[in-house]
């Protein structure tokens, strides 16, 4: 066979020749996986912890000292907010308020005019009995007023400010301790919560402490992930501390053992804290408001703030055709476990304005159970309830407040919460000895970045989803990543020059 008869495919030497293979991608080992997103954790969780450590130190501190405001003022006043008993009579915790047919002295009427006495020349302008019978009824009058001052709305707010409460026996009609504003140790207890709430810097101060409260989240999900037992059947260290050995050993096995057991208490303190935020409390607000509020509410709502502000002259003062005492046995009837505050009327149109409210400050009670209503001054009817469970503001305000100070099972709960706020300011500065003590010399030990690329989509969608819960996390985040890209940028800005 000759050369030409071949095929023109077999005589092409370039047919011998085989193709190229396709470079497959190969997939990332899952330990690399595994160790990048450990980093990732560890990462987020040390800068974290940094971020919110000095404002969540005073945070915690705060609300660790205002836990026991209410035990605190009643054991420093209880000479005249708990009465004397006297002999052979038995009090108790919880009677559904006081019969006035069980001592004499005990009509409403009478104590508030055992109150004026006290005082000459002032006016009673509310009343308030507790459903605890071993405390004092409190009666609050306006000192009179003096010759020549304006009746305008701020003469009377100022008037209001120097209102004194006269502490009067229940049973006996005594009066026991009269006061004009607020003690030492209440200011000193609203100037701990202002602090709390807004660090005494105003609006910045309420946005740092949210801030803080967010990223104290991140802190508290992210170390939930680097105590995650990998082995089940490793116990010490995980669920029991070791106290014995090295002493980063023992002080690591607290930091993550005992985070981890506080952990539902501190997570609790945190979303319920949100509720009183600035940016997130008034989105949670504009979000849920539309299922409470209907039209004619919102009408009604406009209608009484329709009247603010104008400087009306007093009505004439006509004694109300159903007195104050039956105005109490209506108001006790209805809530007979709750205190009992009655604004008295002051014109001639004017009626009782009833607020019934739980002791929830002192923990026996559970949830914050608040009402308010009139009682006509005529025929004692109730009228205009407002509970704040239908409130389409503060309706939240019922269970967050009561589980965010821990007053919801007694004085038990209280302890736990102060043990969280112990934690709050233990872990983040255990966190940050660590690292100090375990860094290399020489070295700044921070986190390094991890490669790009072994970040799971699950992680991603968590920290977007984290971003749109709360939106100030998410704008800090935000500057976060265009601050690491600023300074990549600056970092490789000396390379692209020199090169």
């Amino acid at each position: 066979m000759s050369l030409d008869t071949l095929p023109a495919a077999e005589s092409s030497p370039a047919t011998d020749i085989p193709p190229a293979p396709i470079k497959k991608k190969q997939p990332k080992p899952a330990a690399n996986r595994t160790s990048s997103l450990y980093r990732v954790m560890w990462r987020w969780h040390f800068y974290a912890g940094v971020f919110v450590t000095p404002v969540l130190a005073v945070i915690a501190i705060t609300g660790g000292i205002y836990l026991f405001a209410a035990e605190i003022t009643d054991s420093a006043h209880s000479e005249y907010l708990f009465r004397n008993p006297s002999a052979g009579e038995t009090l108790t915790a919880s009677t559904g308020g006081i019969d006035p047919n069980l001592h004499s002295g005990r009509d409403s009427s009478v104590l508030v005019a055992n109150a004026e006495a006290a005082v000459p020349g002032a006016e009673a302008v509310r009343i308030r009995r507790h459903a605890d019978d071993s405390r004092n009824t409190v009666v609050w009058v306006e000192p009179p007023q003096k010759e020549g001052e304006e009746k305008k709305s701020e003469k009377r707010k100022r008037r209001r400010d120097k209102s004194i409460a006269v502490y009067v026996d229940p049973a006996s009609g005594d009066v026991r301790h009269q006061m004009t504003g607020t003690t030492s140790l209440e200011s000193f207890f609203r100037t701990v919560l202002k602090i709390h709430r807004e660090l005494f810097a105003g609006t910045p101060g309420r946005i740092i402490v949210e801030l803080t409260t967010c990223w104290a989240l991140v802190l508290f999900l992210t170390g939930v992930y680097l105590w995650w037992p990998r082995r089940k059947e490793k116990v010490r260290g995980v669920w029991l501390p070791r106290l014995r050995g090295k002493p980063y050993v023992v002080l690591r096995d607290l930091h993550s053992v005992l985070g981890v057991y506080l952990l539902p208490v501190c997570i609790l303190l945190i979303v319920t804290g949100l509720f009183y935020t600035l940016i997130w409390g008034e989105s949670f607000h504009l979000a849920s408001k539309q299922f409470f509020e209907t039209p004619a509410e919102a009408a009604e709502d406009g209608s009484r703030g329709s009247g603010k502000g104008k400087d009306k002259e007093p009505e004439p003062y006509v004694e109300p055709a159903f007195g104050l005492q039956a105005a109490f046995d209506v108001a006790v009837h209805r809530y007979p476990e709750r205190d009992i505050t009655v604004d008295l009327p002051k014109g001639s149109s004017d009626h009782y304005s009833v607020s019934a409210i739980n002791d929830y400050a002192r923990g026996t009670y559970g949830a914050m159970n608040s009402t308010g209503f009139q009682i006509h001054r005529k025929t004692g009817e109730v009228m205009k309830i407002d509970d704040l469970a239908d409130n389409p503001r503060y309706w939240w305000h019922r269970w967050a407040y009561p589980l965010h100070v821990g007053s919801v099972v007694g004085p038990l709960s209280k302890v736990i919460w102060f043990a969280a706020c112990i934690l709050f300011v233990a872990l983040p500065v255990t966190g940050i000895w660590m690292w100090w003590k375990r860094r290399p010399a020489g070295r700044s030990g921070l986190p390094r970045k991890p490669p790009s690329g072994y970040v799971s989509k699950t992680v991603i969608v968590s920290i977007v989803a984290l971003c749109l819960l709360l939106p100030l996390f998410g704008l800090s985040v935000v500057l976060i990543l265009i601050l690491d890209r600023v300074m990549l940028m600056l970092q490789k800005s000396p390379e692209t020059a020199a090169a």
